[in-house]
């Protein structure tokens, strides 16, 4: 049974040149040698730059559309082009942004120490930062 093609994610793009990031695929050196070899063969890739390290294609090419780019690897067999958005949640999407967690841990932190009569300075202290990342919640949506 043959492998299923890895997703490849579209990290940058501008009208000529294309940044790809092949996470599933990080730190094979010969799927990513592979890539950059048959990428080159594409008509209007002028050059292609990859990094087995960290997962990323760059691609240099003509002013060519990048679903025409992304088609002619698709059909060559390399990977399937997603967009960031179409991406599959791998858990991670799950979880509320890094700011809610560290309110709520410092709440809860904050009425530990008042059950334990800490009052001044830890639990003031620990609500003064959850209220501070909590502020931070209204002020900036989270990135993606």
């Amino acid at each position: 049974m043959r492998e299923p093609m890895p997703l490849a994610t579209i990290v940058h793009a501008t009208p000529t040149r294309l940044r790809l990031r092949v996470a599933s695929r990080r730190g094979d050196t010969a799927f990513f040698e592979a890539c950059a070899g048959r990428l080159a063969e594409l008509r209007g890739v002028v050059a292609v730059d990859a990094r087995a390290m960290t997962a990323s294609l760059l691609v240099h090419h003509e002013d060519v559309p990048v679903e025409v780019l992304s088609e002619s690897a698709e059909r060559a067999g390399l990977f399937i082009v997603v967009a960031l958005a179409d991406e599959p949640a791998e858990g991670l999407a799950l979880l509320p942004p890094a700011p809610a967690l560290g309110a709520a841990a410092f709440s809860a932190l904050g009425v530990m120490q008042l059950f334990n009569k800490r009052v001044f300075p830890p639990a003031l202290t620990l609500f003064w930062y959850a209220a501070t990342l909590a502020k931070l919640l209204e002020t900036k949506p989270p990135r993606r």
